[in-house]
């Protein structure tokens, strides 16, 4: 009965399967596996994760030289499991300590001796429709058809792990393949150094296959409070030996990129501390006047990946790094002008060291844990003048003197992130979307303190919600003015708001604290929250 069915019904009763009764059904007969052959293979191939271990790239290999499979992928994820060598003192017995022991030789010598390359490229030289490449330190929970309850009252949805994750020995936790969740005390031996020399073999491999990929991604998430884990500027050091004698496709590959996205940290390897790295690069007070103040080798390697991006309309940058110095001298470098970027008759020094600014066709721009001058991002919205959506998450904006001076008269909320929106109409005609979360400024130009930005509706008693995150999916002048009017400095929003609920001052108390945030106690002695969920930097 099954194999008289139509394909199209076949498919809809399949999607209604777990995996193993779908896998069944394929074994029922030659007719029926004919039928939903294109549908089990589009289910599970077209997107794929893989991890280093030799098994698991050989797979792909097999993958890639199916007449079937090959050309159904589009989509590839290198995950980033990795094994970590701890004490034999966290092994259940001898033996499993031997075998984890073992298991992180073989992951090691697979990068040094570079058989991974060998095998990626050989993989990537047989998948003719690949689209995109993630490299990512965590599982999408999104393997719906498995859904399962758990103690009858929750449902769980299990998540997509790298091939090759099953055949992984059952191990104490301690000895467990770690997936970005276990990092060791020394950059050198920990997670980043491991994510950069992945990269720095996929890059080469890409290079040497010219895939045909439209999208690049790069995406760590934080764990626990180890926040700063993420691509730094060694992941790219592929990028300094193009055209000095070794063949390589890369700049071809990635000049077809409409799509980058990466998690990097700006500051890990120029600038680890005052008075030791950082003087010798001059931090942009405002716009840089010259090429020396956007010099930062923290970000060489970006910017010259950047530099052969030339097509990309979509851009997303999130820094892990905790210091800000690096983030603002790579936004002063992106918000200038390929042409003119100190003016007219200002020459411009560029070098390898300092790569020149580059454009793009834009029309998305996502921006992460990113501290920048006011006039960096008006300057950024004008260069990219085709951009369509904006999203900016935990964005700090550093109020240049003059601004300041320009919005004296409104002494009740002089928020420069109230300002940017006034001007948006007119920089960004085209302007589709605007998501904001966790936004904050300064209150003055050389201030570090970060005071957050609330979006609230209006100071009465039957609206007083505040908010931290926005999106807008209509963008007009009316829906930007009024945006501006509804933008607040949550100090200044919160004594607007006590001034007016609470006549009486002495009743209300309102304290500064010396980062800047405000301690307030009501009349009834009870104590506002002030705490703020900060949101993870994943764009």
């Amino acid at each position: 009965m099954l194999a008289k069915l139509p394909r199209e019904l076949l498919d809809h009763v399949s999607s209604f399967l777990p995996t193993p009764a779908f896998n069944n059904l394929r074994l029922a007969c030659k007719l029926v596996e004919n039928k939903i052959f294109p549908y089990w293979s589009n289910a599970f191939f077209k997107r794929k994760q893989f991890m280093i271990t030799a098994f698991s790239l050989q797979t792909l290999v097999d993958i890639s030289r199916h007449a079937t499979l090959g050309p159904c992928m589009t989509h590839l994820i290198i995950g980033l499991d990795y094994f970590r060598s701890v004490g034999q003192q966290y092994a259940n017995t001898r033996d499993d300590y031997q075998q984890f022991q073992d298991a992180c030789d073989a992951q090691e010598l697979l990068l040094d001796t570079g058989a991974a390359l060998q095998l990626l490229t050989t993989a990537l030289l047989n998948l003719p429709n690949l689209e995109s490449i993630d490299v990512r330190n965590f599982n999408s929970p999104t393997r719906y058809r498995d859904i399962y309850k758990y103690r009858s009252n929750f449902r769980v949805c299990p998540a997509w792990k790298s091939y090759g994750y099953s055949e992984i020995p059952d191990w104490s936790p301690y000895l467990a393949l770690q997936n970005g969740s276990l990092f060791g005390n020394n950059g050198d031996i920990g997670p980043s150094h491991f994510v950069n020399r992945v990269v720095r073999v996929l890059l080469t491999a890409i290079g040497q296959s010219e895939s045909p990929l439209r999208g690049l991604e790069v995406i760590i998430r934080p764990f626990h409070h180890f926040r700063t884990v993420a691509l730094t500027g060694g992941g790219l050091g592929v990028l300094p030996i193009l055209g000095k004698g070794i063949p390589t496709k890369l700049p071809l590959v990635l000049s077809r990129l409409t799509k980058l996205h990466l998690d990097v940290n700006l500051g890990s390897d120029s600038l680890p501390s005052v008075g030791s790295y950082q003087y010798p690069f001059k931090i942009p007070s405002d716009m840089p006047k010259s090429a020396e103040e956007v010099s930062d080798p923290s970000s060489t390697n970006l910017r010259k990946l950047l530099a052969l991006t030339s097509n990309l309309t979509w851009l997303r940058l999130n820094n892990r790094s905790n210091t800000w110095h690096g983030s603002v001298r790579l936004m002063s470098w992106l918000a200038l002008n390929p042409e003119t970027p100190f003016g007219v008759n200002i020459e411009a020094r560029w070098g390898d060291s300092n790569p020149k600014p580059v454009s793009f066709p834009l029309r998305r721009l996502d921006l992460g844990n990113m501290r920048l001058h006011t006039s960096t991002l008006d300057l950024l919205v004008i260069k990219f003048d085709k951009l369509e959506c904006l999203s900016f998450r935990d964005v700090h904006l550093q109020p240049v003197q003059a601004q300041l001076d320009e919005m004296e008269d409104d002494r009740e909320n002089r928020s420069v992130w109230a300002a940017f929106f006034q001007k948006l109409p007119k920089a960004a005609r085209n302007l589709k979307q605007l998501s904001l979360k966790g936004i904050s400024e300064s209150l003055e130009p050389q201030s570090i303190h970060k005071h957050p930005v609330v979006f609230y509706p209006a100071i009465t008693e039957d609206d007083h919600v505040e908010t931290y995150n926005l999106d807008l999916s209509t963008i007009d002048q009316a829906a930007l003015e009024a945006l501006a009017a509804n933008t607040w400095i949550r100090k200044v929003w919160l004594e607007t708001r006590h001034r007016d609920y609470y006549p009486d001052s002495d009743n209300v108390s309102i304290e500064h604290g010396d980062d800047g945030s405000v301690d307030t106690e009501h009349p009834d002695g009870s104590d506002e929250d002030e705490d703020h969920d900060e949101d993870d930097v994943s764009g």
